[in-house]
């Protein structure tokens, strides 16, 4: 939830951008959705978005894979990038 609060602050000009970001910001929902029925490599293309490594990692546990820990710490660095770039972002506007 931070992470969309701080597209929305880094991004946005004003209210009407604001909401239109935020609209935008629920296409991370696919994420889950391309980690699911996409089979092969492409699925990798939604790797930037966190809610795709949570997937995975869901996927692999129920499947019984022993390296399940790697999608979710891969997932843990990426929300920590996004999170990271944004509040450098955010920190240039206000100066």
């Amino acid at each position: 939830m931070l992470k969309v609060h701080l597209q929305l602050g880094v991004f946005a000009a004003n209210k009407v951008e604001g909401l239109a970001l935020s609209k935008m910001a629920t296409i991370t929902v696919i994420a889950p959705v391309i980690a699911y029925f996409v089979p092969s490599q492409l699925q990798y293309i939604s790797s930037f978005l966190p809610a795709f490594w949570v997937t995975k990692a869901y996927m692999r546990a129920s499947d019984f894979d022993t390296v399940y820990w790697l999608s979710s710490i891969t997932g843990f660095v990426v929300c920590l990038l996004l999170v990271g770039i944004l509040c450098q972002r955010f920190r240039k506007q206000l100066i």
